[in-house]
């Protein structure tokens, strides 16, 4: 009977492949219209809703899969998906009705491929990391060391947020953008960027629930303080890399969400959804009422942060004046990376242009930053950005063949995550902060994780972490 299934199961997929395939090159062959945009918006959202019920068929073993669903959604598909459930025609914002066209085919690749990567890899499940992880003794020093590490930046990192709040309420979010710069002790700003290195690696070594409840706790409150200045995306992924947490521990076999939780969970949903909209008007001075209904709210808040998409759809329609550079866009944050700090400037004299803006925008192949400084100028010199995303920097240096590549990448990799096979707290560590990089891929460079993932930051505290576990270990010898 399980055969059976399996079989029916696998047809149905396969039909379902077919036809989106089918459909696609009917809809690329016709002259594409501007009420030929609905019906390429609608096939875009029928993908992404089989894909949701493909993690939902699995969700134990999918839930990294289903969270980059989401992810894609909340960045790249909230302003045409409002379009169409409220019957209205799709907001071209003086787009060529080309471009747009391009924007949903590119989606509508991405969201085909990353299944079809998700499903073409066979990963074997560790059913037994917990167990291999490292002997207790071990580990009981690496948690010492990273929880002394991790109060001191999370009380750095407390102190960093706070001025940042006072200053963006005294002065605007735009002046914070233009002028901000801490006046607190650089020892303060060094340790607060140990912050994730650390929170990661406690959680490596698996505490017990009431020392992951009091960790949860430390780091929501910063989640919470960092809307102070407008930080939604961090807010998100906060909240969002601890649920995955508590998955990974879930499917140890021990008990760490329950009905409670997930029905909390759904109720503080729009709420919280409905919260960060009020800031965000807030942010842009816009004046609605505070009586504006929740789902109003969301509503607002999924098209506001689905603007995203405008990096795909302005890059294609500006991709004869994009400036050429001297290697491809999506090298440019790993070049940034390598280039601007002050050791490989002071070793192989690299220019700096991290004061000078307008050759970062022109010479540095960072394409959110060309691209902000084509399209508002002014604003980009005024701290103003848009961010970027995988998609259009792809497209940009390899066509829509490096969306389907790419994407067939994205898909592997996130079918690694949900079958993670690490050994060590040391790979958990890393597993986390990759993961936490790649849901947001798509409002991020292609390979900007690169450089955040292995940032100087994270290498030193990492090895100030391994360094004071030793000393730990020698010290209770000594005893």
């Amino acid at each position: 009977m399980r055969k059976i299934e399996k079989k029916q199961s696998k047809f149905l997929l396969d039909l379902f492949g077919f036809m989106a395939v089918f459909i696609l090159i009917i809809l690329i062959m016709l002259k594409l219209k501007n009420g030929y945009l609905s019906l390429l918006a609608s096939l875009v959202i029928s993908v992404w809703v089989f894909n949701m019920y493909f993690s939902f068929n699995k969700l134990k073993s999918r839930l990294i899969f289903m969270i980059y669903q989401v992810t894609f959604f909340n960045f790249l598909m909230g302003e045409f998906f409002f379009s169409l459930i409220n019957n209205e025609e799709i907001v071209l914002h003086n787009l060529t009705i080309e471009s747009y066209a391009h924007t949903l085919i590119a989606l509508l690749l991405s969201l085909g491929m990353t299944f079809l990567g998700y499903t073409l890899i066979k990963v074997k499940k560790n059913e037994n990391y917990i167990l291999k992880i490292g002997d207790k003794k071990k580990l009981s020093d690496i948690y010492l060391a990273s929880l002394i590490m991790y109060v001191i930046s999370f009380l750095s990192r407390m102190a960093i947020l706070i001025e940042k709040g006072r200053f963006v309420s005294e002065l605007g979010y735009s002046e914070y953008y233009l002028s901000y710069s801490s006046n607190l002790p650089f020892i303060i700003s060094f340790f607060s960027s140990f912050y994730y290195i650390s929170f990661y690696t406690i959680l490596s070594t698996f505490p017990n629930k009431r020392k992951t409840r009091v960790l949860f706790l430390m780091g929501s409150i910063v989640a919470v303080v960092s809307l102070g200045f407008g930080q939604r995306n961090g807010f998100v992924l906060d909240i969002i890399l601890m649920f995955i947490y508590l998955a990974f521990r879930e499917q140890t076999g021990q008990k760490w969400i329950d009905r409670k939780k997930i029905a909390i969970g759904l109720i503080l949903i729009p709420l919280v959804i409905g919260g960060m909209q009020d800031l965000s008007n807030k942010r842009f001075e816009k004046n609605i009422s505070s009586k504006e209904a929740t789902f109003k709210k969301v509503e607002s808040f999924f098209i506001s942060q689905g603007g995203s998409i405008h990096t795909i759809t302005y890059g294609y329609q500006l991709k004869d004046y994009i400036p050429k550079q001297d290697i491809k866009y999506i090298l440019g944050p790993l070049r940034d990376y390598l280039t601007q700090n002050i050791i490989s400037q002071k070793l192989f004299g690299f220019e700096n242009w991290q004061h000078d803006p307008i050759k970062k925008a022109t010479k540095a192949a960072l394409y959110g930053s060309t691209l902000a400084y084509m399209l508002f100028p002014e604003g980009y010199l005024a701290g103003k950005g848009m961010g970027s995303s995988y998609i259009a920097e792809i497209y940009h240096d390899f066509g829509y063949l490096g969306i389907i590549f790419g994407s067939l990448l994205i898909g592997m990799s996130l079918k690694k995550f949900d079958n993670y096979s690490v050994n060590s707290w040391f790979k958990f560590v890393f597993l986390m902060l990759i993961i936490r990089r790649v849901i947001y891929l798509p409002r991020d460079s292609a390979l900007g994780w690169i450089s955040i993932v292995f940032s100087i930051p994270n290498i030193l505290g990492l090895l100030s972490i391994i360094l004071l576990s030793k000393f730990i270990s020698k010290f209770k010898k000594n005893i």
